[in-house]
């Protein structure tokens, strides 16, 4: 028979497992814009700390810039900053 303490258990591993979806989830969404990153097109060595922009051109290709999205007229993606692991964080 089920009591009082066993429903708070029950309520903390249900939130225990909520958070680890959440987590799980942030991982994952993380791991798609890095690689969604990595394979678009740059010329230049990302510096660590700064800001670039991703874009698609006018053929669909994905590239990343220095161009901030207010320059130009292509297809804005988002903004990423380039952190000291090699991980691209999106800010935009």
């Amino acid at each position: 028979m089920l009591n009082q303490h066993s429903f708070e258990e029950i309520g903390d591993i249900y939130n225990l497992l909520e958070d680890i979806k959440k987590e799980y989830e942030e991982l994952i969404d993380e791991y798609r814009w890095n690689e969604l990153v990595y394979k678009s097109k740059f010329n230049f060595e990302p510096v660590i700390n700064e800001v670039y922009h991703l874009y698609y051109n006018n053929t669909g290709n994905i590239f990343l810039s220095l161009v901030e999205p207010s320059q130009w007229n292509y297809e804005f993606i988002g903004s990423f900053k380039y952190k000291h692991d090699n991980k691209w964080i999106k800010i935009y």
